[in-house]
């Protein structure tokens, strides 16, 4: 019974199952429809996530040439760092071996105005004697 069922929807001879074969090919439609919307669907799925794979590795390079950048960066600003280091280091060593001139010049400057003083007290006296000095000395000798 069930083959001549089937044969019955397949030529749609039976009275009763008119209306299932209908709402079958109008399924089979709607099916079709569907899955070619999935289809449809399934490739844009795929064309974005082709999209976000490469947006994915440029951002990754991206970010690889940036820290590479700055490792750069600061391995040259360490290296000019590391030279200025060593030519102040040495400015220090030959300014140190000049250091007893420093210390002299640095006490003259701190003793200046004293040693200003005791010239001029110098020189008073010697001016006082060489003016007074000759009628001292005549004086003394009469």
């Amino acid at each position: 019974m069930e083959k001549t069922v089937m044969a019955d929807l397949e030529v749609g001879t039976c009275g009763r199952h008119d209306k299932v074969i209908g709402a079958l090919k109008e399924g089979t439609g709607t099916m079709a429809v569907l899955k070619d919307g999935q289809e449809r669907l399934e490739k844009k799925l795929d064309a974005m996530a082709e999209k976000q794979t490469t947006y994915m590795l440029q951002l990754d390079r991206m970010d690889r040439v940036l820290q590479n950048g700055l490792v750069d960066e600061v391995k040259k600003l360490s290296q000019k760092f590391d030279i200025s280091t060593e030519y102040y280091e040495r400015r220090l060593q030959k300014l140190e071996g000049f250091k007893w001139f420093m210390d002299f010049a640095t006490g003259f400057r701190d003793k200046s105005f004293a040693y200003i003083l005791y010239l001029a007290v110098a020189g008073g006296l010697v001016l006082t004697f060489m003016h007074f000095g000759s009628n001292i000395i005549k004086n003394i000798i009469k």
